[in-house]
């Protein structure tokens, strides 16, 4: 890495980078390893890109760790991605405050959490540290709850991905419509917004963001879209 430091233009760095998080499980296979191993290697891996965007002054760095794809791998592989990153919280946390971010994401789901670490905690940790807390929530009583334990603003990017919410293939807009009627912070509308139209109507609900991911973060989900459409097509 230091080498590389000497050879790179500081001058054409760019001021935002996003990185797709894919490999892991290849990773491991050709190590004859879990899938799981491969995952624990890849949260190392984000460490160091982490660290280095800092040195190099790249202030803005965006993650894609987790698509609605990933809902359809094995259980126990989904479960161990769930709790790694639920395990890595609090630690991560005070990495990600010593790198300079101004907002931090949290699972902020009714979920059990590892360690038995509480929410409120974590918030405080990074409010005392001057950043922004957002919730990443899957229904409206953990909405209510963020509010009230001091996050900043929500998002609904959880909704249908807890055992105790709807599984819907769009976006739920009525969580977000209704917590933008019961909240007085931001709601984000984040969670399956595939098309113009989806984020056309986050907004109508009164969104005071909307946050798009693999639909356009993805090219091989992209053109599945499309091959979709023709399997359904009498095509002569």
């Amino acid at each position: 890495m230091d080498n590389m430091f000497f050879d790179i233009n500081m001058e054409k760095l760019p001021k935002h980078i996003a990185i797709i998080m894919d490999g892991n499980g290849r990773w491991a296979k050709k190590r004859f390893l879990p899938r799981t191993a491969g995952h624990k290697a890849g949260v190392e891996t984000v460490r160091t890109i982490i660290t280095e965007c800092k040195r190099l002054g790249i202030k803005h760095v965006t993650l894609y760790t987790f698509s609605t794809e990933n809902w359809k791998r094995p259980a126990l592989e989904v479960e161990t991605l769930m709790t790694l990153l639920q395990s890595y919280l609090k630690k991560e946390v005070e990495e990600l405050l010593e790198s300079g971010c101004e907002i931090i994401a949290l699972d902020a789901t009714l979920r059990k959490r590892p360690n038995d670490e509480k929410l409120e905690d974590l918030v405080k940790l990074i409010k005392d540290n001057g950043k922004i807390a957002l919730a990443d929530i899957s229904n409206d009583e953990e909405g209510i709850f963020a509010q009230k334990i001091g996050f900043d603003c929500v998002s609904t990017t959880l909704s249908g991905y807890t055992d105790y919410t709807p599984k819907l293939k769009g976006p739920d807009f009525g969580l977000v419509a209704r917590m933008v009627d019961r909240l007085d912070i931001p709601v984000f509308a984040e969670g399956r917004i595939n098309t113009p139209e989806d984020l056309k109507i986050a907004y109508e609900c009164g969104a005071f963001g909307a946050i798009v991911g693999s639909a356009i973060t993805r090219p091989q989900l992209i053109a599945k879209n499309f091959v979709n459409v023709l399997k359904d097509i009498d095509i002569k």
